[in-house]
């Protein structure tokens, strides 16, 4: 079961577009402990897969990773 702060998260960023709530997302600490977005490309890869998702449905972005 998620924390609150966990569901209180996705609640106000889930209508994001797909880089920003990336970017929350990978700078919140709480969930890594660190600030996962000083990754090189690592926002840039997330966004491209959550957009292939959003565009394709999760069936058909499996099949072109």
């Amino acid at each position: 079961m998620d924390d609150d702060f966990v569901l209180e998260f996705f609640r106000k960023n889930s209508k994001l577009p797909a880089r920003k709530f990336i970017e929350a997302y990978l700078g919140t600490k709480a969930f890594f402990g660190e600030d996962m977005s000083r990754y090189r490309n690592l926002a840039d890869m997330l966004t491209v897969y959550i957009e292939n998702i959003d565009k394709n449905g999760m069936r058909e972005a499996m099949k072109r990773i």
